[in-house]
């Protein structure tokens, strides 16, 4: 008797999903218990089972393969997938080490599917491994982006390439437009031959952030942006798996970081030039990663979990606006170590409820820059919602922080849901700044406050609608500071940004 179910939106590799799935099954079997029951015409114990069962498995020929006979494949891509099977002296290679090779050729995003089958060889007394498998596509192109009532509407086309002979390697080209975000990212990937399945990365990133009052669309700005930067890097990164379902990536970046910024808000904006400091950066660094969230944006369900160390070591360069009434071009040398950590979890506690738990900690050795605004700037920031991503709040900035947040879920149908989500963000030493008046001026010079001395929050409650190519969200938020800071909006789309410099 076979029972069927509608799973169409549920893929090959949806691994969080599986109690869900188990959950749905279950139930669905039990209505119709019954009616099972009155089609079986015979009943066996369960202990005469068990043993029927037991003899039966002490009596099966051990599961070890020898011959591969490969379909749906050219010949050099059959070379590749057989290199990842690790023979042992008699030329035979394991279940576990089959199950360890399945894994990671479904990494190599060129591999779609992969269906084994064993057949007992009488001759040789082992098994045959048939395996079927299924290529996507060389080439990919994608199109995307953001619309929004607040400054985030954005454009997005990206394409890729995905090839299998001797090695396997992903190559992708992405470019983005939009009034508070453009870039470009081009991102390499080889899948190396190795026992534990490794791969190494390069990527090159140009990142053009702005922020402003502006709610106008791309790029028609009622007033200039206040605060613009810019960054150009490239990362080369080793990764391989961290236990069992978590990797580990060590990585080296070198790039160029530039703010252009004003260090007043009374600025005549037609009449005036821009402060400027730039950043030539050195970094290595060790990340491990999880995550089984179940959306890019508003998850209600997995994990995600980090742990990023880096040092990290470079030159600043301030260079004053034209005719400026401060002091000269300036350089210092700079060098810090820092350690992130994040978790955000979500769990199911009714077909009706969910219950998401966040924390974020922050510790770095980092000095001050050169000047208030761009210490703030080059400080960490703490935005878990997509509005806090693209505004700037000087608030939720700072070198060393601890952060925490709850969310609870109401499921309202399969694809829409009820949110809200609170967050309490601690600096443990805030930058602050110190005034004195040079040439009839304002000038802030940055100073560290005392040991957990201040405190803010930021709230967000949104309608989420999530489309299987989209996310929509009707949203309220407010922040602490500053005062009576209130935000409506409607937003359709993904915001996704080149990763940063320093991520």
């Amino acid at each position: 008797m076979m029972i069927k179910f509608d799973l169409s939106t549920v893929s090959l590799l949806d691994f969080p999903k599986a109690k869900e799935l188990m959950d749905i099954g279950y139930k669905e079997t039990l209505t119709k218990i019954d009616s099972i029951k009155q089609r079986v015409t015979r009943e066996v114990p369960l202990e005469e089972v068990n043993e029927r069962r037991k003899q039966y498995r002490e009596n099966l020929p051990p599961l070890i393969f020898k011959n591969i006979y490969i379909t749906g494949v050219s010949e050099l891509q059959k070379k590749y997938i057989e290199a990842q099977l690790h023979r042992d002296i008699n030329n035979e290679f394991t279940m576990e080490e089959f199950r360890r090779a399945y894994f990671k050729m479904l990494t190599a995003s060129k591999i779609k599917e992969i269906t084994p089958h064993a057949v007992y060889n009488r001759k040789e007394k082992k098994f045959d491994l048939y395996l079927d498998i299924v290529i996507k596509d060389e080439v990919t192109v994608s199109f995307g982006g953001n619309v929004s009532s607040h400054q985030a509407n954005q454009l997005f086309a990206g394409i890729g390439y995905q090839s299998i002979d001797i090695y396997a390697t992903d190559l992708n080209a992405n470019f983005q437009m939009g009034n508070s975000f453009s870039g470009w990212l081009f991102n390499g990937r080889v899948y190396l031959q190795t026992r534990i399945p490794m791969y190494v990365n390069l990527q090159a990133a140009y990142s053009f952030r702005k922020y402003s009052e502006s709610q106008s669309l791309f790029y028609e700005d009622v007033v200039p942006a206040i605060i613009k930067q810019k960054e150009i890097y490239a990362k080369l990164k080793l990764g391989f798996p961290f236990l069992n379902s978590a990797k580990a990536e060590v990585g080296f970046t070198y790039g160029r970081a530039s703010d252009l910024y004003y260090q007043s808000s009374n600025i005549s904006f037609p009449n005036s030039s821009t402060d400027r400091s730039t950043y030539d950066l050195f970094s290595s660094s060790l990340n491990i990663e999880k995550n089984s969230l179940d959306a890019k944006q508003y998850p209600i369900t997995g994990t995600k979990l980090f742990i990023n160390s880096q040092y990290v070591t470079g030159v600043e360069k301030f260079h004053p606006a034209p005719h400026s009434y401060r002091d000269t071009y300036k350089t210092r040398t700079h060098s810090w170590l820092m350690i992130k950590g994040h978790l955000q979890s979500y769990k199911t506690l009714s077909d009706r409820f969910n219950l998401g738990l966040m924390t974020e900690v922050v510790i770095s050795s980092k000095n001050l820059m050169n000047n208030y605004t761009s210490s703030i700037l080059q400080a960490p920031a703490f935005t878990p919602t997509p509005h806090s991503v693209i505004i700037f709040n000087e608030a939720f900035r700072a070198n060393q922080y601890l952060a925490a947040g709850i969310s609870p879920v109401i499921k309202l149908s399969k694809l829409l849901h009820f949110r809200t989500d609170l967050y309490a963000f601690a600096p443990i030493y805030e930058i602050k700044k110190e005034t004195s008046v040079v040439e009839t001026r304002n000038v802030y010079t940055p100073y560290y406050g005392e040991f957990l001395k201040s405190f803010n929050y930021m709230g967000e409650a949104a309608f989420v609608l999530q489309l299987p190519f989209a996310s929509v969200s009707l949203y309220a938020n407010g922040y602490s500071y500053p005062k009576r800071n209130f935000n409506f909006g409607l937003n359709i789309g993904y915001l996704l940004f080149n990763p940063k410099m320093l991520d």
